[in-house]
């Protein structure tokens, strides 16, 4: 690819639009990192001395909060739910519900809420041998039958739905995405984007950008929010940019 500083690529890992940009918006240049507060939830889980549990607290891009997670495949669900266009927002531990399960009161807590244009939907997150027993077969058809009368969606998500090829995709966005880019970076790179050759795959912008994270974050961001289209179960890195036609440039950057 034939390079100089006043092309798209640049020259000698440098890009003259962004450049100017930051020469006269020094500021654009700084991700803006807003403080995440701990998301509420409906219980509070705490274990002692137990090494093969996964507590902790997961930075949502989408919710703008912490999210609490209990197990290693919740923190990957968090991972994946980042990366779905669909879901607006999500909760963990959302809410309290009593069923009558085998002739029993139990008080049971899903342990997400997902926020859809469509629908909201109750998830539950389980290792699939887990899924597979009498007692918890017995919460899911409760539950299900919960969800119905209340115009609400229930699902169970185990390892085989969420450990996918798209989770390592998912996984690297979400760790690129990070802050809040400067309006006037955010126009620039969109114009940058449309001066490239539509051939020029991704693999081709990271090396271009090595000198320029915030914009990295940006093109990240873009994925994420459906502005590029990705096949998320393929390797970005061998895709080329494609531009979503059906969603507008000003449906917001989170």
């Amino acid at each position: 690819m034939n390079q100089n500083i006043n092309s798209p690529q640049g020259n000698c890992g440098q890009i003259k639009i962004f450049n100017e940009l930051y020469a006269h918006t020094p500021q654009a240049e700084t991700l803006k990192l807003l403080p995440y507060r701990k998301q509420p939830v409906s219980r509070e889980v705490i274990r002692f001395g137990e090494r093969n549990h996964h507590v902790g607290l997961f930075a949502s891009r989408v919710n703008q909060s912490m999210i609490p997670y209990e197990s290693s495949l919740e923190r990957d669900a968090c991972v994946c739910f980042e990366s779905k266009q669909e879901i607006m927002a999500y909760s963990s531990q959302p809410t309290a519900i009593e069923l009558n399960i085998n002739g029993k009161c139990t008080t049971v807590y899903p342990d997400f809420l997902l926020e859809t244009k469509k629908q909201n939907l109750l998830i539950d997150i389980k290792f699939s041998k887990n899924a597979e027993t009498s007692k918890f077969k017995a919460r899911t058809e409760a539950l299900l039958a919960y969800c119905s009368n209340r115009n609400i969606g229930y699902s169970v998500m185990t390892e085989n739905d969420i450990r996918t090829a798209q989770l390592d995709q998912s996984r690297w966005l979400t760790s690129v995405a990070r802050g809040i880019p400067h309006d006037a970076l955010i126009e620039t790179v969109w114009f940058w984007l449309d001066q490239i050759p539509k051939e020029t795959l991704y693999s081709e912008v990271w090396a271009m950008l090595t000198n320029y994270s915030s914009v990295k974050t940006v093109i990240a961001g873009f994925i994420l929010d459906g502005h590029l289209i990705v096949d998320l179960e393929k390797s970005i890195n061998d895709q080329k940019i494609v531009r979503n036609d059906f969603i507008s440039e000003g449906e917001s950057y989170v």
